[in-house]
C-alpha cells in the first residue's frame, strides 16, 4: 500500500513525504491488509506552513477494498503521541494555526464486506507560521483567519456594515448577512445575487432609505461597530495579505465590484482607507489610498498590468508614509502621500455597478485566508 501527502492550493513549499508499503504477491480472502513490507519515504527540506492543503491517496491494498474513510491526526514534533483531530475525515486537510509547531499524518482504513484495516502515512514536518508572499522581512505573524470552522467566527467578523440582516448599502448594493458562508470547506463565501432590497445609505443615520435591485455581502473585523459581542481586529502598520477567488466576466477580465481592504474609523475619510484590492472598470485589479485631502474616486493608486481572475494573493506593506502593493507575491505599486497612521480594520465584500467591473450575478468570490504580520 502506498499513502501520499501532497502539499496544493499554497505559494508555500510543497511536501512530498511518503510512505511506501511494497505489495506482497499472492492473495487471501478475508478484510483488506497492508502488504508485509514496507520503506520511510520523507523527503528532505520540505516545509508545511499555516494555509497548506494536504491530501491523502487510498493506498494500495489486498483482498479489493469497497471503500475507504480517512482520519487525520496532530502528532509532536517528532511524530509521536499523535491524536485524531475531531471532524478531519476528508481525504483534505487545510493545515491551521492550532497545528504550528506540530507534525500530522492521515490514517485511511479499508473496508470490505469481510472487515477493515487501518494504516498511516509518514508524518509531516513540523508545521511553521506562514510569512508574506514573496515579500522579505523579519516578520512575526500577528494576525490569521483561515476559515477553516463551520461558521463565521463572529467575535472577529459581523457580516455586514455596522449591523447583521439587511444592512447598509456599500458599493452599490444592500449587504445581507444571509450571503456570508464559512460552509466548512476551507473558505468564506461571499455571495451577490439579483434580489431586490431596501437598505440604509447611512451606518450612522438609518432613516435614508435606497431600495436597489442587487444583494451583495460583506464581512468587517471593526471593533466599534456596535454589534453585541463582536470584539474585532484593528492594526497599525505591517503586511496584510488575502489569498481570493474571483470570478470572470469574460476570459481575464474580473466581474463585478469585489474588494479586499481596511479603513480607520469615522469620519471618513479622515482615519485612512487602504483599497488592497478592489476590481474595477474593465475587470481589473486596482489598489488606492484614500485620505483626508481625497474624495471619493479622486485617491492615488493604479490598477496592475494582467489578469486577476481566479485564484490570487493580493498584499499591502503599510509603513510610516509610504504603501507598496503586491499582487502575487510581485510588487505591482507604491503610494507615498497622505498615508494616515490610526488603526485600521479589514474588510472583505462584494458589490456590483460602476465604478467595478461588468456586473455577472449570481457570482460569489471565495477567501482563502486573511493574515496580518508585523
Amino acid at each position: 500500500m502506498c499513502l501520499l501527502l501532497a502539499g496544493c492550493g499554497s505559494h508555500a513549499p510543497r511536501p512530498t513525504a511518503a510512505v511506501v508499503i511494497r505489495e506482497a504477491l499472492g492473495r487471501q480472502p478475508g478484510p483488506p491488509h497492508r502488504n508485509r513490507y514496507s520503506q520511510l519515504r520523507v523527503s528532505l527540506g520540505a516545509a508545511y506552513y499555516v494555509g497548506t492543503v494536504l491530501k491523502t491517496t487510498n493506498g494500495r491494498w489486498g483482498n479489493e477494498p469497497t471503500s475507504y474513510t480517512y482520519q487525520w491526526q496532530r502528532c509532536n514534533e517528532l511524530g509521536k503521541a499523535c491524536a485524531n483531530i475531531t471532524g478531519e475525515t476528508r481525504k483534505r486537510y487545510k493545515i491551521t494555526s492550532a497545528d504550528l509547531g506540530h507534525t500530522l499524518l492521515a490514517v485511511v482504513t479499508a473496508h470490505n464486506a469481510s472487515g477493515e484495516a487501518s494504516e498511516a502515512s509518514a508524518p509531516t514536518g513540523a508545521v511553521l507560521s506562514p510569512l508574506p508572499m514573496g515579500v522579505p522581512g523579519n516578520w512575526t505573524l500577528k494576525f490569521a483567519d483561515e476559515f477553516n470552522d463551520t461558521s463565521l467566527n463572529e467575535s472577529v467578523w459581523t457580516p455586514g456594515w455596522y449591523g447583521k440582516g439587511i444592512s447598509s448599502e456599500i458599493n452599490n448594493v444592500c449587504l445581507s448577512s444571509a450571503l456570508v458562508s464559512e460552509p466548512g470547506d476551507g473558505y468564506l463565501h461571499l455571495k451577490l445575487v439579483a434580489q431586490q432590497n431596501t437598505c440604509p445609505t447611512s451606518s450612522t443615520d438609518k432613516s435614508g432609505l435606497v431600495t436597489l435591485p442587487y444583494t451583495g455581502s460583506l464581512v468587517s473585523s471593526n471593533p466599534s461597530d456596535g454589534v453585541p459581542g463582536h470584539v474585532g481586529f484593528q492594526y497599525t502598520y505591517g503586511y496584510i495579505e488575502w489569498r481570493v477567488y474571483l470570478p470572470a466576466v469574460s476570459p481575464g477580465h474580473i466581474a463585478n465590484w469585489p474588494a479586499t481592504w481596511s479603513v480607520g474609523h469615522p469620519p471618513w475619510p479622515s482615519n485612512g482607507e487602504n483599497d488592497t484590492f478592489e476590481g474595477l472598470a474593465g475587470g481589473l485589479a486596482c489598489f488606492h489610498f484614500q485620505e483626508p485631502g481625497h474624495t471619493f474616486g479622486g485617491a492615488p493608486g493604479d490598477c496592475a498590468s494582467g489578469h486577476y481572475t481566479g485564484w490570487h494573493t493580493f498584499g499591502s506593506d503599510w509603513q510610516p508614509g509610504v504603501v507598496t502593493y503586491y499582487y502575487d507575491g510581485a510588487q505591482v505599486g507604491r503610494i507615498a502621500m497622505g498615508i494616515t497612521s490610526t488603526p485600521q480594520y479589514p474588510i472583505m465584500n462584494i458589490g456590483t455597478g460602476s465604478p467595478g467591473g461588468s456586473t455577472s450575478v449570481p457570482s460569489e468570490i471565495l477567501v482563502d485566508y486573511v493574515r496580518v504580520w508585523q
